[in-house]
């Protein structure tokens, strides 16, 4: 029993950061190693694989099809959309006294990027381009997107 409950106790250890928020890594990403790094901050997160894009565990958009695409168009409408609604939600949620804040101030314009380290440059571009002016005003003018994006990388070791 003793030896179950050390088990037990190694593998939550070993899930669970130092912020006690889980980012689950997924199939196909494998994140590239910082030494300067920050916690996460809870936020929605946009997964980059060499297959697929995803918000928030959903398919957006396909990178092979961005890097393929010779267009002056730069925002990744799909993503652009689903980017909106998220900014909305938390916009009304903050208005209507649901979120304080606190909250809010942290996570207006926060983003999470959780890339595979072999993503082409022209993907994360063009993903970044689309999360910064997701929310502007439809005909032109100052972008209020998502401003705030930090990357996921697993810790590297300090010396």
């Amino acid at each position: 029993m003793v030896d179950m409950m050390t088990m037990l106790v190694v593998f939550l250890l070993s899930t669970f950061s130092a912020s006690g928020e889980i980012l689950m890594s997924q199939k196909g990403v494998e994140l590239p190693t910082a030494l300067n790094d920050k916690e996460l901050q809870r936020a929605p997160i946009i997964t980059i694989t060499s297959d697929t894009i995803a918000f928030k565990g959903e398919p957006v958009a396909d990178p092979r099809a961005i890097m393929d695409d010779t267009g002056t168009e730069q925002r990744i409408v799909e993503l652009a959309d689903k980017l909106a609604l998220e900014h909305g939600s938390l916009e009304d949620e903050h208005a209507q006294g649901r979120v304080s804040d606190k909250v809010y101030d942290d996570l207006h314009g926060l983003l999470v990027l959780q890339a595979d380290k072999g993503v082409p440059t022209k993907v994360l571009n063009r993903i970044m381009k689309t999360a910064s002016s997701c929310c502007g005003p439809p005909n032109g003018g100052v972008e209020q997107g998502y401003i705030n994006i930090m990357f996921a990388t697993n810790r590297k070791a300090k010396h």
